[in-house]
């Protein structure tokens, strides 16, 4: 493997990695909190397991097609143009949520940030300085957003290593025996957004120019490193002795004194992370499947969640809750659907077509569960 396709498979890693961390990751204490160490924990994983099998299903998706598309064009080029206009709504429905969550968070964060050095508190001046600065490195294009990914995502990780280290030593270890059967699936759109990455399988296929081992590998460790850190600091933020509340803007408490820096940086840099690279797919796919002007879908990809933020007011957790459970399901459903499709089209493995099955079954159990049963 020469020194370039070195590069370009670690910048594709960590931009998986960069990614997933995001948002979400500050609803896990919370949610973990709630159900408990044990529940909690065979939940994340079982969600880890559906969405690392679907990102898999994706790279077959991607590989077996010869253009370049977003999820709505694989969808229209197998499936069909009936099923393409449900993802023509639900994808970039599911990213303009994310990044407006994105936009809600990146903005607190820095201005907490701002708050410890003594600059001024104003959280809508610093919600449009996060807005500028990941529209300016979104627009001058995808090399650049793989830099800035990676010298962030090595920060980010270092961040959460940190956090996890001195809050580790103090974990209530009597409260990892209960757990709250009752609720159980309670956190399942929270955890399902917190590790989720179907939105930059596309441009990672591309930074390592669709390369097959590449593309696996990269989505694969990606997705598997980027849960492994977000468990870690999950689990040891909710069950740290001190404080009840595990919302995010309360868990710099728990942190010895002298680090109340670390959670808004966190913070940040998972957040920041996360919008270049969805911003970034945003407007690939309105310029290849919408066949959109680079101009049109660069402008549409960053101001319609600008606009929404300065119009609309929403709880950032439950629109976690939300984009999870029913955007990331559904489009997880017609990945899996395009999955089947290349299998019988393409010849893929037969692991393909059982692992589509086991997609379609789970994300469909999901949200018949959360909007049926409740």
């Amino acid at each position: 493997m020469g020194v370039e396709q070195t590069r370009a498979l670690r910048h594709a890693t960590l931009a998986m990695i960069g990614t997933i961390i995001g948002a979400g990751l500050f609803g896990l204490p919370a949610m973990f909190r709630e159900v408990g160490f044990w529940p909690g924990t065979l939940l994340f994983w079982g969600v880890v397991t559906l969405v690392t099998l679907t990102h898999a299903l994706f790279v077959e998706v991607i590989l077996a097609t010869p253009e370049k598309m977003r999820l709505t064009g694989y969808v229209k080029r197998w499936v069909g143009v009936g099923a393409s206009r449900v993802t023509a709504v639900t994808y970039p429905l599911q990213v303009i949520g994310v990044n407006l969550i994105y936009l809600l968070f990146g903005g607190e964060f820095l201005a907490a940030l701002a708050r410890l050095i003594g600059l001024p508190d104003w959280l809508l001046g610093w919600q449009i300085l996060f807005w500028l600065g990941g529209a300016t490195t979104v627009f001058v294009g995808l090399k650049l957003v793989a830099k800035v990914e990676a010298a962030a995502t090595w920060m980010l990780m270092g961040t959460l290593a940190l956090s996890a280290v001195l809050v580790g030593f103090r974990i209530n270890t009597t409260t990892l025996s209960e757990g709250n059967w009752s609720a159980f699936m309670v956190p399942y759109g929270v955890f399902l957004f917190s590790v989720s990455g179907m939105n930059v399988i596309a441009e990672v296929a591309d930074m390592v120019q669709r390369r097959r081992t590449d593309v696996l590998r990269a989505s694969l460790v990606g997705t598997l490193a980027a849960a492994v850190l977000s468990w870690v600091f999950g689990v040891a933020m909710a069950f740290t002795a001190g404080g009840t509340d595990r919302a995010p803007a309360t868990l710099g408490a728990l942190l010895p004194g002298g680090f109340a820096w670390l959670i808004p940086t966190i913070g940040f840099l998972a957040v920041a992370t996360s919008y270049i690279t969805t911003a970034q797919d945003l407007k690939a796919s309105l310029h290849l499947d919408f066949r959109l002007p680079k101009v049109a879908a660069w402008s549409i990809a960053l101001f319609v969640p600008l606009v929404l933020l300065l119009f609309f007011k929403t709880n950032a957790l439950a629109a976690l809750d939300v984009v999870g459970t029913l955007f990331t399901g559904m489009n997880g459903i017609f990945i899996a659907l395009t999955a089947l499709v290349v299998a019988k089209l393409a010849r893929r493995p037969a692991w393909v077509t059982v692992g589509g099955y086991v997609v379609i079954a789970a994300f469909g159990f999901g949200l018949i569960q959360r909007y049926l049963l409740r």
